[in-house]
Formats: C-alpha cells, structure tokens, sequence
C-alpha cells in the first residue's frame, strides 16, 4: 500500500510492515502506517520503532538532495517536507497535551507549544527566545500548530534544532504530563533523534516560513 503525504500532513498512519522505500519524487513512503489498529500500549512501542526508522530515511534522504544544491536548501523540496512531517508526527506521537484541558479536546492535542515551553524553560541559550518570540508573532499563523511548525523551521535554520531537542527529550518527568506511556520521547529511544539532528547542521536551510503555515 502507498500512501501519498499531503501538504496538510493529514495521509499520516501508524506503520506496520518494512521495508520502507521513497519514490524518485520523494512524494511517497510505502507501507507505513496503518489506522485501523486501536491506540495502545503495544501499538505506540511498534510506532515508536517504525518512526524512528522513517526518520532516519527522511535524514538520509534530505542530506542526498542537499548534495545537489551544494548544500543550501532554499526550498521545501519534497524530502524536506517528508522531514517535517515525520518530525511532527514524533512530536504528536502519543500526545496528550496539558492535563488541565479536556483529554478529548482535539485542540489540546495538536498544541505543541507546551513542549517548546520545556525547551524554553530549561535551555540557556539567548537564541531561543528570539525563536519563539518570532513564531508567535507572525502575523500569518493563525494556529498553535502553525506556531510550532515556524518555531522549527527558524530553529533549523539556525541550526539549534538538534540542541533544544536533546535538551526537551531529557526531560522524562515533564514530559510524562503531556504524553502517553509508549510515547516516542518517553522512550530511551527517543536520544538518537538529536544525534539525527545533529547530521543536519552541515546544511544551510533559507525557508519561506509562509510555506510552513
């Protein structure tokens, strides 16, 4: 089964079988997800795996294409759109949100921002407020997510993503109200995501952040 990903990041299910494989247009990951399995424990363990093993082919795919750009990425090609949309679906990845809200509430669940409130509380890096300072005040993100998706991208392309999400994933205890047991940042798993990151700082990324929203 292939499933074509969309710019709104909706085509986007749990996975269940390998191998993975990206066409030539970087449009299509093959037998990833699938959504009719329930949403347990046992289920986010296998989601946490199969993420981690599209991301890895996300990176290495990115890192290729940028080879042909001489590494400067000044556009969301398709391998870079597959990158942000995996790395959003880690992020969302037996995501709660604040236990203050109803746990129903389909908003709560897609407000990341409390994760970015972690990164902020915890980094001492002068950078960051700078980053989050900007993201929430574009005049052309209307939504908390879309707030979250320009807060990454500016982090990307001041090469600081790999930091702040070392810094968020040692945070278990923080991150346990926010997330369910299984989650991928719950799991020890979850320190090879930075160490991902990190392959990227060798690119120089120049995006438009209205592509983002």
């Amino acid at each position: 089964m292939d499933l074509i990903l969309d710019d709104n990041n909706k085509n986007l299910f749990t996975m269940k079988k390998m191998p993975f494989s990206l066409n030539s247009e970087g449009r299509s990951l093959s037998s990833l997800f699938n959504s009719n399995e329930p949403n347990n424990s046992d289920n986010l363990i296998i989601e946490q795996q199969n993420l981690l093993c599209v991301f890895k082919l996300v990176v290495k795919d990115l890192l290729n294409l940028s080879l042909k750009h001489e590494r400067l990425m000044e556009k969301e090609y398709f391998p870079l759109k597959h990158f942000f949309i995996v790395f959003e679906h880690i992020l969302l990845h037996g995501y709660t949100g604040k236990k203050s809200f109803a746990m129903s509430s389909s908003s709560n669940r897609k407000d990341l921002w409390p994760i970015i409130d972690i990164i902020s509380r915890k980094s001492t890096d002068t950078h960051l407020s700078e980053i989050s300072t900007s993201s929430k005040e574009m005049t052309n993100v209307r939504t908390p997510l879309g707030r979250v998706r320009a807060w990454l991208r500016l982090a990307l392309m001041q090469k600081h993503l790999a930091d702040y999400f070392k810094i968020l994933v040692e945070q278990k205890e923080e991150l346990k109200e926010l997330y369910e047991r299984g989650a991928l940042l719950l799991s020890d798993e979850s320190i090879i995501i930075p160490g991902l990151l990190v392959g990227l700082n060798v690119l120089d990324f120049n995006l438009c952040l209205r592509e983002a929203t």
